[in-house]
């Protein structure tokens, strides 16, 4: 995905900069911005068919991409082991269903997350990480003219990234992160910026 490649292409130039700090144990905060990705088979439940087709033209896939914010807290246990929780707040996309028409369909939505983070320090700055845990999502869907519906449910997450330390304190992450929902995809890819309050 093109924005993860520019956010690892971020981390990559600040890094030539950085002076060397470990990654520390602690309370951390945080905060990020990037894109995500949603497909949802059929979201529409409704009967729009077409002249000269056979199918049901309302029974398409949505699929489209936005910008995602995130704010998370976790606490670092050792240099390998952390836990998180996450808020991610998914922006408005936008799909015609049925296709070339002129009636769109919007989606947004939200979800948590509690997670379990594994890193692997390499020296003093960097850092490969990944996170295993929970995604609880709420997914909104619009049609124009029409009476809207929501998913809400769980699902099983997982994520990878890379870090850069400035410091003990402040680092930088850039991350690609999979929610498995269950009738569609949702990924997403971001760059964040992360406190730890060293002890």
């Amino acid at each position: 995905m093109r924005g993860l490649r520019i956010a690892l292409g971020l981390v990559g130039v600040l890094g030539l900069s950085a002076t060397a700090a470990a990654s520390e144990p602690g309370f951390y905060l945080g905060g990020g911005v990037g894109l995500y990705n949603i497909k949802i088979d059929r979201p529409l439940s409704i009967d729009c068919p077409i002249a000269g087709q056979t199918t049901n033209a309302c029974a398409r896939n949505f699929e489209d991409s936005a910008a995602v914010w995130d704010a998370f807290a976790g606490f670092q246990l050792t240099k390998w082991l952390g836990f998180q929780a996450d808020y991610n707040w998914y922006g408005e996309t936008e799909d015609q269903i049925p296709i070339n028409s002129s009636v769109n369909t919007t989606v947004t939505g939200d979800a948590w997350e509690a997670s379990v983070r594994l890193s692997l320090p390499l020296g003093d700055m960097f850092e490969v990480y990944g996170r295993g845990g929970y995604n609880w999502y709420n997914v909104d869907v619009k049609r124009q003219f029409s009476k809207g519906n929501s998913d809400s449910n769980d699902a099983v997450m997982y994520a990878g990234g890379i870090g850069l330390n400035f410091t003990p304190s402040f680092g930088i992450n850039a991350e690609y992160e999979i929610v498995d929902i269950d009738n569609g995809d949702l990924d997403s890819a971001t760059l964040r910026f992360k406190y730890t309050f060293v002890r």
